[in-house]
């Protein structure tokens, strides 16, 4: 959090009494690897930046790199936003490695400060025994061309570039202009290596400078380059959910959770509460692989998970329990923030003290939405009380619904009592799967095969008796 706070430090401007131009900023830090959650970070807040009128925006670098594929969206969601009239100037707050060297080359402008660096982007994978190991040439081919592409797109020379993704491009500096050396070529006199054989090109902050590569270097404060702004950050409850759900500790749990809850579900009788988990977690998962998509839906998704598990708490699963519960939490929780307004643009000013502090107009508007929601629901609750207390008992006698005679006493069915104390065998009538019926001296039980499954005709011993659940295996 420290780099963050350092880098609003340097994107506010004073308040002077005099309005300076707004300014989008989208954060790529913490020393964070890129991976979908940035791409749905970076591509939200552009499109919020659009919505908004925010035209410009200072993308802030700080990554050791990342995913390929996801760096790839982010490019392409930098360059629809140029597109469309929007200006994206990149700020490397530090490292800008590997996928983070090629973000930054998408960037018309690149501002660096004494610390930063960039370069080595040549892509890696994980190998059979776990170690990283360089990807086929052909991945390294295209993102060669893909950043070779990207320099020359906003005037870097191109092999710089490439030397960063191609450890085997020999690059020297002859007569001031850059020459990749082929195969068995010689250094002549006075030739400057920029990149040696086998050796990927990291550059320093004084390198960046002096090969083009970097356009701006500040000492201070990052508006020396890009004059005083207003500075606005987009943040949503929704973005931060979905990153947490896609973070690989998250979704392995969730996917755990899935695949057990319906293997529990199939080997036992009934509907229980690894079911109602297993739809919670598959529901997550849909969710967090639908998330650009499903984003503006998502609290309707949640309050329709949450009916779908009270549906199941009801009627599948005898009493109240963990089910019941979620599924309540989740159609208070997603209407509560269906009521609620966004928290969308945050603005940042630097008062007088020198200190950072960021009052969040958006969030002021939000609590006030909440004392109101907050009084009703505190009123609805009392209502309910008094209807249930001094009311519903008036209701009750005059409701036409309410059957008013009795049918006598019946007397229910002469069962047999569970006598088994376990060794007995028994016949399946039907196949079980696992469970079924089955035969014994005469006459028919609903049994639970505890091996799994057994074909109709099995010869299947009596294994225990639990709440008039007679558990058999099969026979060998």
């Amino acid at each position: 959090m420290g780099k963050i706070w350092i880098c609003f430090c340097f994107v506010i401007c004073m308040q002077m009494g005099w309005a300076s131009e707004r300014m989008g900023v989208v954060e790529i830090g913490g020393l964070e690897g890129i991976d979908q959650s940035t791409f749905l970070k970076v591509k939200l807040s552009l499109d919020e930046y659009q919505k908004e009128g925010v035209e410009r925006v200072l993308l802030v670098l700080n990554t050791p790199g990342g995913e390929v594929f996801s760096t790839l969206k982010i490019i392409e969601a930098i360059k629809k936003f140029m597109a469309d009239g929007g200006e994206v100037k990149c700020y490397v707050d530090g490292w800008a490695i590997s996928a983070g060297a090629l973000i930054a080359y998408a960037c018309p402008e690149i501002i660096i400060n004494k610390g930063s660096i960039m370069g080595a982007a040549e892509p890696v994978q994980a190998g059979a025994d776990g170690a990283m190991q360089t990807s086929s040439e052909k991945v390294n081919s295209c993102l060669r061309a893909q950043i070779a592409s990207l320099a020359a797109l906003h005037g870097r020379d191109p092999l710089v570039a490439m030397a960063m993704v191609d450890k085997e491009m020999h690059l020297v500096k002859r007569d001031g202009k850059f020459v990749a050396l082929g195969k068995g070529e010689g250094i002549e006199p006075g030739d400057v290596v920029i990149a040696g054989e086998d050796k990927l090109l990291t550059l320093t902050s004084e390198q960046l400078m002096e090969y083009g590569v970097a356009d701006q270097r500040v000492d201070t404060r990052v508006q020396e380059a890009i004059g005083e702004f207003e500075g606005a950050y987009f943040s949503n409850w929704r973005l931060d959910f979905v990153r947490v759900l896609l973070n690989p500790i998250v979704s392995g749990i969730l996917f755990t959770l899935l695949t057990v809850g319906i293997y529990m579900e199939m080997t036992t009788p009934g509907f229980g509460v690894m079911g109602g988990l297993s739809i919670l977690s598959g529901s997550l998962i849909l969710m967090a692989s639908q998330a650009l998509d499903m984003m503006p839906y998502m609290e309707m998704f949640l309050f329709a998970v949450g009916v779908a598990l009270l549906f199941v708490e009801l009627f599948l699963i005898p009493g109240f329990g963990v089910i019941g519960a979620l599924g309540i939490l989740l159609c208070f929780g997603s209407g509560l923030l269906m009521i609620l307004p966004g928290v969308q643009l945050k603005e940042f000013v630097l008062p007088s003290h020198g200190g950072v502090q960021i009052p969040h107009v958006a969030y002021l508007d939000l609590l006030f939405h909440l004392k109101y929601v907050v009084i009703y629901t505190g009123l609805a609750i009392g209502l309910c009380y008094l209807f249930g207390r001094h009311f519903s008992g008036y209701f009750y006698e005059r409701s036409p619904l309410v059957l008013r005679t009795t049918s006598g006493d019946v007397e229910g069915p002469d069962y047999p009592e569970w006598a088994f104390a376990g060794g007995e065998v028994m016949v399946a009538k039907t196949s079980l799967k696992p469970w079924g019926k089955a035969h014994f001296e005469g006459r028919e039980y609903d049994v639970v095969c505890a091996g799994g499954y057994a074909d109709a005709g099995s010869r299947l011993s009596v294994v225990k008796v639990e709440r008039n659940k007679i558990f058999v295996r099969k026979e060998k």
